[in-house]
């Protein structure tokens, strides 16, 4: 089922986020592969918080040497 929901989300262009997962289930996804299928969060809380800003390495050098 977990596959089929995947093939759903990506042929309908969205994103399957799996949420406050079982610990056991979480050892075993690295194991089974598929860990590296779905994107996985800690809570849906997090999923409901704002991406941090996108900074480029010029950016961050540069306010580094204006911090000096």
């Amino acid at each position: 089922m977990p596959a089929r929901l995947l093939q759903r989300s990506r042929e309908g262009n969205s994103a399957l986020v799996l949420a406050s997962i079982p610990p056991c289930l979480d050892r075993l996804m690295p194991i089974t592969g598929l860990r590296a299928a779905f994107q996985v969060e800690p809570s849906i809380e997090a999923l409901r918080q704002p991406a941090p800003p996108k900074s480029s390495r010029s950016r961050g050098r540069a306010s580094e040497v204006e911090s000096q």
